[in-house]
């Protein structure tokens, strides 16, 4: 089967280097377009990939092209979750 980290590759990193955009798309880092969503997370740090795959629940914030859709609240991403988890 895929892993979780593989199927995060493969929407992130690998699609952005298939359209030909590898270094603008499909990571966080200065002058890269950002698509990304914060959400709780209270587990192992070793299992975040899994659970960005399987999240179901309401997300903290929201960027698209590097707009805040959802801005983020502080208080309650610190309040909410001991680790916040920010996937593209």
């Amino acid at each position: 089967g895929v892993t979780p980290l593989e199927i995060l590759k493969m929407a992130t990193i690998n699609a952005a280097f298939a359209l030909g955009r590898a270094g603008e798309l499909g990571h966080l880092a200065t002058g890269a377009r950002a698509d990304l969503i914060a959400f709780p997370f209270s587990g192992r740090i070793r299992n975040v990939c899994e659970t960005i795959v399987h999240y179901e629940g309401d997300i903290l914030a929201s960027m698209i092209d590097g707009i805040w859709a959802i801005a983020p609240d502080a208080a309650n991403l610190s309040t909410r979750s001991r680790h916040p988890v920010i996937s593209r």
